[in-house]
């Protein structure tokens, strides 16, 4: 049997200036910047700063650097993931992905709970 241990709701949005640190949340922006750098022990991240209005946050994928190619500045993203604070709660507000979806101009974000 293979039963998940937990699940992403993506049902309700959360603004970005309403998140709080070590909850899992869904937000709905768009792509401000992108970049990719290498760790001290050669891990690869990339990176992408995500805008919704009323603040701003940065998306974190680990060993994903085949994104960069599918990620645009202007792009719309509808993304889940466990939220952070850079620098031990002091920096910037990230997130680490679990599960995103790109959305074109007019594209509703999809309302769906995933295992």
């Amino acid at each position: 049997m293979h039963i998940p241990r937990g699940y992403d709701d993506q049902s309700s949005i959360t603004p970005i200036a309403a998140l709080k640190g070590n909850d899992k949340a869904t937000v709905l922006g768009r792509i401000e910047h992108i970049s990719e750098r290498q760790t001290r022990n050669g891990a690869q991240v990339l990176t992408a700063v995500v805008g919704d209005g009323s603040a701003t946050m940065q998306l974190t994928w680990f060993g994903r650097r085949f994104l960069k190619d599918k990620l645009s500045v202007g792009q719309r993203i509808f993304a889940t993931g466990k939220i952070g604070f850079a620098y031990g709660g002091m920096g910037q507000l990230n997130m680490a992905v679990s599960s995103f979806e790109l959305l074109e101009r007019n594209d509703a974000p999809p309302a769906k709970i995933l295992p």
